[in-house]
């Protein structure tokens, strides 16, 4: 449960474009607050300006276009980048997406949906998806296992094994890797951080770059980054600091045997008030005295 399939990841999602199985517009749902869905996900290659949309699921800016003082050229390029993901997997034969793709190429429908959006008090920056009767694109049959050959038969070939910095084998290394997320609280950006980054022309003095300096293969790279985050997800914080921390062979540790419970929700007595003070010598002197 910690570890995604290849090349995928957790994504948020906050409101969902219905359409029927005949590419209808049929309403629009606001999902609950974090919200998540198991999506393709193309990686830090997405870092900077760039003209590449992420994989189904996409701010409404871009994937909708909803109107915003925020639209470039940069954002109108992004959303044909959004939209050549569906022309990808119509043409690996995953049909139902050209549903979504006729809607997006039809301007009346678009506008339509963006009126609709507007009222409905849809931000630029909110996560948008479509679903085809009912069926979250990403959930759509085929469309994980298209996403798992699209991305091993576009590997960027070196001309050279590398050795995993990880795993020692020999592999074809990964340019990029996905996201460090729900870091922005301590410092981190709300997009996600690069656990490994080389942006600077000294790490390139090897003829090396992105994260050729560290190379790992694709799959080394998702268990890494899956497992740090469900860490990140269910970590402790303290002040500016995340506290990642887990138990060898066994998560069902309880709260009250948990070091790090006194920190979320303290389990005192009945008879103890909310003084700070109190609160802290009866956990410390638990702490010392437990065997």
């Amino acid at each position: 449960d910690v570890v995604f399939p290849a090349g995928c990841s957790m994504r948020k999602i906050q409101f969902e474009v219905c359409l029927d199985s005949n590419g209808k517009f049929v309403d629009i749902l606001k999902h609950e607050k974090g919200s998540t869905v198991l999506c393709p996900d193309e990686g830090t290659s997405l870092t900077g300006v760039n003209t590449r949309a992420n994989v189904f699921m996409e701010k409404a800016l871009v994937a909708i276009l909803l109107p915003s003082d925020k639209q470039t050229c940069n954002i109108f390029a992004k959303h044909d980048s959004f939209k050549r993901w569906f022309e990808l997997g119509v043409a690996a034969g995953i049909s139902e997406l050209q549903f979504v793709l006729d809607f997006l190429n039809d301007d009346d429908s678009l506008s339509d949906l963006q009126d609709k959006c507007i009222a409905l008090g849809v931000k630029d920056g909110d996560i948008v998806g479509f679903s085809i009767d009912g069926v979250l694109v990403p959930k759509l049959p085929g469309v994980l296992q298209w996403w798992e050959k699209y991305k091993s038969n576009s590997v960027v070939k070196t001309g050279n094994l590398m050795i995993d910095f990880v795993t020692g084998e020999l592999v074809v290394p990964a340019r990029t890797i996905k996201f460090a997320k729900g870091l922005s609280i301590i410092g981190g950006q709300a997009s996600g951080s690069a656990l490994v980054s080389f942006n600077a022309s000294a790490f390139e003095s090897y003829g090396l770059e992105q994260n050729l300096n560290c190379p790992m293969a694709d799959r080394t790279a998702d268990i890494i980054m899956d497992s740090l985050n469900y860490l990140i997800e269910n970590s402790v914080t303290i002040a500016d600091t995340k506290f990642l921390h887990w138990y060898a062979g066994n998560n069902d540790v309880s709260d009250y045997d948990d070091p790090f419970g006194m920190f979320i929700e303290p389990d005192v007595a009945d008879d103890v008030t909310d003084d700070d003070e109190k609160v802290a010598k009866i956990l410390a002197d638990e702490l010392i005295q437990s065997p």
